[in-house]
């Protein structure tokens, strides 16, 4: 098929959803379908930008004008239209409500990927008018939570209603480092052996907003000096108020834990090479959670990149124990589930797995094993295209 990938993501950012978007495009095209990509391109070659994401340039990209920046006024939205109209795809998908919108009217089949609740009564308003186009195909939540919401507040029936995980590349997971990243690579490394060898190596790797996890983390690093803690991600602003925050649960004022150590923003190229650094990856999400635009998601709809990425990696996974999170890690199995408002469980299971090097290394082959088999970019994009395909 030809695929256009209607997006509201700008290319690079920090944000996971430009992740989500670059990978499940390399996926569309690996599977043989001409996909062109529609987004902003901010002043970087195209060649760079697939550089950047560790993806292959096996699709292309079209670069969508706005007015503001933004990624859904009116320009942004009426232009991807038109672009998708130019391409004439067989199927339109994407994470842009109003671009999907768009290419339903004029008749593209359509497909809209939905990662959190509409905020507005304007976009739920839109998203059934969306659902109800005959030439709409179907809705892809990414958690079973988000799947049986869009049932009963926006009306979608079982046959335009489909679950699909966040996904990660598991042959993106090794301990190389990519060209041009050397660097980058080396700066990880010096600070990495800053702190004492022979610990357990503990980390955590993603943004760090409101109700991502440092509320736990940030007291963790006291209840466990016997471990390393190594947090990869944040802005300039981020990384200062949480080292702040660790600063005040210290025993000595205003310095840091001297088992903590912040990187800030790592290119998502390194991840897997971050990772491989690793013995335990946190994912202490908390209830309520502050996204890239500054919104409060709840947790029983969202499906953190990062769970996949860790379990990609084959790392053992200690995850807060709520519903989303549940519907992929199978405790014991693929990883540990803990109360999310607990630091004492939390240190709790990091003492265990220090003790049971044995059990770490199951967890995480079993959780590598997991993703291969249902949670790869490639096998998700399978699923999705499965019954769209002419």
């Amino acid at each position: 098929m030809k695929i256009a990938y209607l997006s509201r993501s700008c290319f690079p950012s920090t944000a996971a959803n430009s992740v989500n978007v670059m990978k499940m495009c390399e996926a569309f095209a690996a599977l043989g379908h001409d996909v062109l990509l529609m987004g902003r391109f901010l002043g970087k070659e195209s060649s760079d930008v697939f550089t950047l994401y560790r993806v292959k340039k096996h699709f292309r990209l079209k670069s969508i004008p706005s007015l503001n920046g933004s990624t859904t006024d009116f320009l942004y939205v009426v232009s991807s239209i038109w672009e998708a109209k130019k391409f004439a795809p067989d199927l339109a998908y994407g994470r842009s409500l109003e671009a999907c919108f768009g290419t339903a009217v004029i008749g593209i089949p359509t497909a809209y990927e939905i990662h959190a609740k509409p905020r507005t009564l304007l976009k739920r308003v839109l998203l059934k008018q969306l659902v109800a186009m005959s030439s709409f195909r179907r809705v892809v939540a990414i958690s079973r939570g988000l799947a049986l919401y869009l049932k009963k507040e926006v009306f979608v029936g079982d046959e335009k209603l489909f679950v699909a995980h966040d996904g990660a590349d598991p042959d993106d997971f090794d301990t190389s480092v990519p060209p041009g990243f050397e660097n980058k690579a080396r700066y990880f490394q010096s600070r990495f052996s800053e702190l004492p060898p022979n610990r357990l190596q503990v980390g955590y790797v993603g943004s760090l907003y409101y109700g991502k996890g440092m509320e736990i983390i940030s007291k963790l690093v006291h209840l466990c000096p016997w471990a390393n803690f190594h947090i990869v991600g944040g802005s300039e602003e981020e990384v200062a108020f949480w080292k702040k925050r660790c600063a005040e649960h210290s025993t000595l004022e205003d310095i840091v834990p001297p088992n903590l150590v912040f990187y800030g923003f790592m290119p998502h190229a390194l991840i897997s090479y971050i990772c491989s650094f690793l013995d335990v990856a946190l994912l202490p999400a908390q209830p309520f959670i502050a996204n890239v635009s500054g919104n409060i998601d709840e947790i029983w709809h969202v499906s953190p990149l990062k769970l996949f990425e860790y379990m990609a990696a084959g790392l053992t996974v200690v995850a807060s124990d709520l519903e989303s999170l549940n519907e992929v890690i199978e405790p014991g199995v693929t990883g540990l589930l803990v109360p999310h408002d607990d630091p004492l469980a939390w240190h709790d299971a990091l003492v265990f797995l220090r003790d049971h090097p044995e059990l770490r290394a199951r967890l995480g082959h079993n959780a590598r094993e997991a993703l291969i088999k249902r949670y790869s970019w490639k096998r998700r994009a399978e699923q999705i295209l499965n019954g769209l395909e002419h």
